[in-house]
């Protein structure tokens, strides 16, 4: 060092003059002596040792280790150093406290568990849990300005080095794949739950308002009632942590019958009417998804929407045999079909079909053929002289 100050003196020189010459030119009113720091303030008073504070982010509290009990604990104090309160308490060693941002958790080390490891805890001493959990020593715990990382030093590696773990500050999320469709038979709703940092301890939900269970020890949920359901779901972490709010899941539609469809007629099937038109009426209801819509068809032809009409009328039969088919379709898409077989004769004398045209026709024949003969017979007939 003397030997650098010999080689560089006319620097040094240099510099001491040229700072004198500043100083001089400088007009007296703007030299000011400023304090920047407070006499000092006693907040502990004891014979123990109370050491290693570190200020909460707003500046109320001030955590410390201090061994007035014996050995060393974590203790914390309002910042005028009232209300002086011990927060671990076992034999072993806990030391060196650094609060998170917002105050809410204190980090620090302990070798109760064997070696220093790293350990948080909340602002009133409860949760107390060992984070780093490594046969290495690991110590000096400082939490980063938003609480999200916890810096510290470690010779897991051999030597000593800074290391970081990263906090779970969150929650975990839980997302549900219901289709928001109807459905026709019993069915699951799968809950997925998603936690970064600590971990998804379980994932719990309650059916209806009915009693909470969980997936780990009950399976997904199953919707097995009638109508629209409703779901509540949520997951907690290895941090501690609950999902809130609650998420809720409405309107799960589950609709396992089909409606029920009851034909407003006055005949039977088989039965023969005299009219090439016949009006169809019914009713129909479903407790379940209710009924969407009805769909009519003549003749295994194809089916024609007819909205949410409860009567038809089929119109244009002709002679013969014709089945009518109504069917009600419910929101969930089960389907109910109505038939109706009936045999339709318009023909002026009776029966079935084209019989009484046939008659008619064989009977005019004869009239024909005899009334031929008749006037054949009266040509026929010699003529008086």
């Amino acid at each position: 060092m003397c030997e650098w100050i010999l080689l560089n003196k006319p620097l040094i020189v240099f510099l001491i003059v040229t700072l004198l010459i500043v100083s001089a030119s400088l007009p007296s009113s703007t030299v000011k002596a400023v304090d920047w720091w407070s006499q000092p303030t006693q907040l502990t008073t004891n014979t123990a040792y109370d050491i290693t504070p570190s200020f909460s982010g707003d500046g109320s509290k001030i955590a410390f280790m201090s061994n007035r009990d014996g050995n060393f604990e974590i203790y914390v104090m309002n910042a005028d150093g009232t209300s002086q309160t011990r927060l671990t308490n076992n034999a072993a060693y806990d030391g060196l406290p650094s609060f998170s941002g917002d105050g809410s958790k204190i980090a620090f080390f302990s070798d109760r568990d064997g070696n220093w490891e790293i350990y948080v805890m909340n602002v009133d001493g409860t949760g107390q849990t060992n984070l780093s959990n490594n046969p290495a020593a690991d110590d000096n715990p400082s939490f980063s300005g938003d609480g999200s990382k916890i810096a510290f030093s470690s010779n897991r590696d051999g030597d000593f080095e800074i290391w970081v773990i990263r906090m779970d500050t969150l929650a975990p999320v839980t997302d549900d794949d219901y289709d928001g469709q109807w459905h026709t038979a019993d069915f699951f709703i799968t809950l997925t739950a998603t936690d970064d940092v600590s971990g998804v301890t379980d994932t719990y939900y309650k059916i209806n308002d009915g009693p909470t269970k969980t997936v780990g020890a009950d399976g997904q949920p199953s919707i097995t009632t009638e109508g629209e359901n409703k779901l509540e779901y949520w997951s907690t972490d290895a941090a501690g942590h609950e999902e809130l709010p609650h998420e809720t899941l409405t309107g799960i539609k589950l609709d396992k019958n089909a409606p029920t469809l009851t034909p407003s007629v006055s005949v039977s099937n088989g039965t023969e009417i005299r009219s090439s038109t016949y009006t169809l009426n019914w009713n129909a209801t479903d407790a379940g998804s209710g009924v969407d819509h009805f769909e009519v068809r003549l003749d295994g032809g194809e089916w024609q929407n007819i909205g949410a009409a409860q009567s038809h009328v089929f119109s244009g039969l002709s002679d013969g045999e014709h089945t009518l088919e109504v069917k009600a379709i419910d929101k969930a898409g089960k389907a109910t079909v109505y038939s109706l077989n009936l045999i339709v004769n318009t023909s002026p004398i009776g029966g079935p079909g084209y019989l009484e045209e046939a008659l008619l026709g064989v009977v005019a024949g004869v009239i024909v053929i005899a009334v031929g003969l008749t006037l054949y017979k009266i040509r026929k007939r010699p003529k008086k002289p």
